[in-house]
């Protein structure tokens, strides 16, 4: 009979999160239908980006009704993606890309944003599912369950947490769990 770890580690495997939401991310970008002007000028290229981002977030999100696009609310959230994923001067690089047609262009941009932001929701939908787990159990079955963990991916782990009675581990192990489907990921992309 599994454990309370084995049935949580199931629940958050990387299959059922960071894929789930990136392939949900790569249908929405094969769908989304772009001017086939391109996007001649500045306030083409915010109101692309932004309904591209209104467009991945009811996708990823499986919104019912579907939030309909938002300049104001839109083009803001895309900018701060396109910071995150280039730098400072983020909007001004992904302008550039797209008018130059380098790194894919304009569909190079909206993979980029995509990623991002499917990357957000993994992240978050991840860290949901752990409190939930987390706080549903007593502290015995809090240590019990970082016994169990670190007992089964010693060899996985930094030698620096483990050490010892791995209590540096123990303190906060709900980020370590947070951390488990990345790990998973990683290791199952080795060899492909």
């Amino acid at each position: 009979m599994a454990t309370k770890l084995e049935r949580f580690l199931e629940s958050i495997d990387p299959s059922g999160t960071i894929d789930e939401t990136a392939a949900r991310a790569d249908a929405a970008l094969n769908v989304f239908t772009v001017n086939p002007n391109g996007v001649p000028d500045g306030e083409s290229f915010e109101h692309c980006l932004g309904r591209f981002l209104c467009h991945l977030d009811n996708h990823c999100l499986r919104l019912n009704p579907p939030w309909t696009y938002d300049p104001k609310r839109d083009i803001g959230r895309c900018y701060n993606l396109l910071v995150a994923e280039y730098g400072k001067d983020g909007v001004l690089v992904a302008n550039d890309l797209i008018v130059t047609g380098q790194d894919g262009g304009l569909y190079g941009v909206l993979r980029a944003v995509a990623r991002r932001r499917a990357n957000q929701y993994a992240q978050t939908e991840i860290a949901a599912r752990v409190s939930v787990f987390w706080r549903g159990l007593n502290t015995q079955e809090q240590l019990d369950v970082a016994e169990e963990y670190i007992k089964r991916f010693r060899d996985l782990l930094p030698a620096e947490l483990t050490e010892g009675t791995g209590v540096r581990m123990k303190i906060r192990f709900w980020k370590v769990l947070e951390q488990h489907p990345y790990m998973v990921h990683r290791l199952r992309g080795v060899g492909r």
